[in-house]
């Protein structure tokens, strides 16, 4: 979406459930990784691309 000039903000709460997975093999490109590596590695690349990210959550209320 940033390669196409729109306007991205990433909010996260850290690692999520990747801290819990040891190995992931079915993510495309990649042999093998641990969860929290994959997420090292998307957040090196969100950072590389100026996105911001906001530590935070979500929460919809109805």
């Amino acid at each position: 979406m940033k390669r196409a000039n729109l306007n991205v903000l990433i909010i996260s709460k850290g690692y999520g459930a990747l801290k819990k997975a040891e190995k992931i093999e079915n993510y495309y490109g990649i042999d093998k990784i641990s969860g929290k590596e994959l997420h090292d590695v998307g957040i090196k690349q969100v950072k590389e691309l100026g996105i911001e990210i906001v530590q935070d959550e979500v929460i919809r209320n109805l």
